[in-house]
C-alpha cells in the first residue's frame, strides 16, 4: 500500500531501509518479512539493527507522531475514522 501511494506521488525511489528496534521485534514483525520476500530484485533493500533498551530512535518518534495524529482525529472528526492504512494516508494527504 505504501508503495502504490509513493508511486502513485511520483516519488522515485530504489533503495528501502528497514530499521528495527531489535532483532527480536524485527522477527516477529511478518510483514517486513514479507515485504523482504516479495521484492522483485528492483530494489535494494537494506537492514539496519539497534541493540534492544538502549533508549528510543527517531523511528519511534515518527511512529509515536501517527499514532497521535490518528488518535486525535478519531476523537475530534465526525466524518471519518481511521481504521486502516489507506484511511490514514488519505487524511495525512488532506
Amino acid at each position: 500500500m505504501v508503495r502504490e501511494h509513493l508511486v502513485q506521488g511520483g516519488i522515485d525511489w530504489q533503495t528501502v531501509t528497514y530499521i528495527s528496534d531489535g532483532e527480536a521485534s524485527h522477527f516477529k514483525n511478518r510483514y517486513q518479512l514479507f515485504e523482504f520476500g516479495t521484492n522483485t530484485n528492483e530494489l535494494q533493500l537494506k537492514c539496519l539493527f539497534r541493540a534492544t533498551g538502549h533508549g528510543k530512535g527517531s523511528c519511534d518518534g515518527i511512529g509515536g507522531m501517527g499514532k497521535h495524529f490518528a488518535s486525535t482525529h478519531n476523537l475530534r472528526s465526525m466524518d471519518t475514522l481511521i481504521q486502516n492504512c489507506a484511511t490514514f494516508i488519505g487524511e495525512v494527504d488532506r
